[in-house]
């Protein structure tokens, strides 16, 4: 018989809402160790500009974070690098100076888990920065280099402008490993169980997923669950879910084409049978691993949610209430909670402003209550998607786990509809209005406003403060 930790998902991220952190971008505590010019906090970003972000800064904001009601972060990666993204390795067992010092990252995992808290941290083993050790090495030595397999070298001596050897994108400072050599894989399998081991990290995202042989990820699955079952194992897939969704690489994806499902529908007026149907092709091809599906609508390689609603609150409820009522795990990214707004790249990457007084405070109050409602209901961490109705822009489908049951409404038109609640729905309360209706055994016509969600649930009680 196998080993059933190896195809075991962790329980725990059912019920995570996670918080996505740049971290040299979302908080500033104390003097970075590192020296360097540090940009002005409140400038606009540039794509190489620092500006200090620190693990203090995080630690130091973990109230506000609990209070928004997440339960788990997400890190860009945290290691040394010669960039502020840091995608560009130079070693995987070194916290970057400028981020703090190994004392302070346990002291951030022992805050997090002292609160019930989750850390998951960015792997970058498809590739490593041109200042990472080895491919330092190949420079000076060429072909004499005893790392000369490390990666893809089409001919010596080594030419940087252009690459000569297989990149990341065609980035020259991101030199594609080669994860077929057994020295490489032991490398990375070995900073990969460091982590979890000695500091108590929760689980890795890994970055570029879908360029790296699916074989190297099941040795990776293999090496860390065995040990760490409950750890989060999340792929980088931009594509299909499905070839990842067996259990044997990933415990789930990052689901970019449900964030694009829901962001056609919200903001680009897609039909919305179009949109019933792709979302069941959806969770058909994630199979068991859909409450495990990282869903994002917002990161640092996407314009920001706000710019992406246009700076429209009702469109951006809809896609939120989406977001937090499909099956997944949902992610907040970091600033998405106040209305902060960015283009691409780097402009999706300014500093958190901590001034109140800039925040929006309607965007913050409904990301506050839509979490709660996540984190309230079963029926959301647990329950099975039955498309209800669609038509034109009406969009009705309800989950449902044990008793409990919840209808999301959605009307994205410019005009309001009429939409049929089925019979015997029970007795059901909106969530926003606190409106409720009475049980009938009968169809239940109601009209939905232009531009409104509503969201119904059956024996809705919303947790106790702790």
């Amino acid at each position: 018989m196998g080993d059933s930790r190896l195809s075991s998902r962790p329980d725990w991220v059912r019920e995570a809402v996670f918080y996505h952190i740049f971290p040299d971008r979302f908080c500033r505590a104390g003097s970075p160790s590192a020296g360097g010019t540090l940009q002005p906090w409140d400038s606009l970003s540039g794509r190489d500009s620092f500006y200090g972000g620190n693990l203090a800064g995080i630690r130091s904001k973990l109230d506000y974070l609990q209070d928004l009601g997440i339960n788990a972060l997400l890190l860009t990666p945290i290691f040394r690098a010669r960039t502020p993204h840091r995608y560009d390795t130079c070693s995987y067992m070194e916290v970057d100076p400028m981020l703090g010092t190994e004392e302070d990252l346990r002291a951030l995992v022992d805050d997090l888990h002292g609160r019930g808290m989750r850390l998951v941290l960015d792997g970058v083993f498809n590739h490593t920065g041109t200042g990472f050790h080895a491919f330092q090495d190949l420079l000076a030595q060429g072909e004499q280099s005893a790392y000369r397999d490390w990666y893809f070298v089409g001919h010596f001596p080594i030419d940087v402008e252009p690459p000569s050897y297989r990149t990341c994108g065609g980035a020259a400072f991101l030199p594609k490993l080669n994860t077929g050599n057994q020295d490489v894989q032991d490398h990375l399998l070995y900073a990969a169980r460091f982590w979890l081991e000695e500091f108590g990290v929760d689980g890795w995202r890994m970055d570029s997923a879908c360029k790296v042989p699916q074989r190297f990820w099941r040795k990776v699955r293999t090496a860390l669950k065995h040990d760490f079952p409950e750890s989060f194992l999340l792929g980088e897939i931009w594509g299909s879910t499905r070839p990842w969704s067996d259990g044997s690489t990933f415990d789930g994806v990052s689901h970019y084409r449900l964030r694009d499902l829901i962001l056609k529908y919200t903001f680009k007026g897609v039909d919305s049978e179009d949109v019933a149907f792709d979302l069941e092709q959806l969770v058909v091809d994630a199979g068991e691993a859909s409450p495990w599906m990282l869903t994002s609508l917002g990161s640092h390689d996407t314009p920001r949610l706000w710019r992406e609603a246009g700076g429209d609150l009702a469109r951006l409820k809809i896609a939120l209430i989406l977001q937090m009522t499909l099956p997944g795990v949902p992610a907040v990214y970091y600033g998405d909670e106040i209305g902060l707004d960015g283009g691409e790249d780097p402009d999706n990457r300014r500093a958190m402003p901590w001034a109140a007084e800039m925040w929006n405070q309607e965007v913050l109050a409904l990301h506050r209550r839509l979490i709660k409602l996540r984190r309230d209901q079963p029926a959301l961490t647990h329950g099975t998607l039955e498309m209800v109705g669609a038509r034109d822009h009406l969009l009705i489908y309800r989950r449902c786990f044990e008793a409990q049951q919840l209808l999301v409404v959605l009307n994205t038109g410019e005009q309001p509809c009429r939409a049929a609640l089925p019979a015997g729905t029970g007795d059901v309360t909106e969530v926003f209005s606190g409106e409720r209706i009475p049980s009938t055994q009968d169809e239940m016509t109601l009209t939905i406003p232009a531009m409104t969600a509503y969201v119904y649930c059956s024996e809705y009680r919303p947790k106790k403060d702790n």
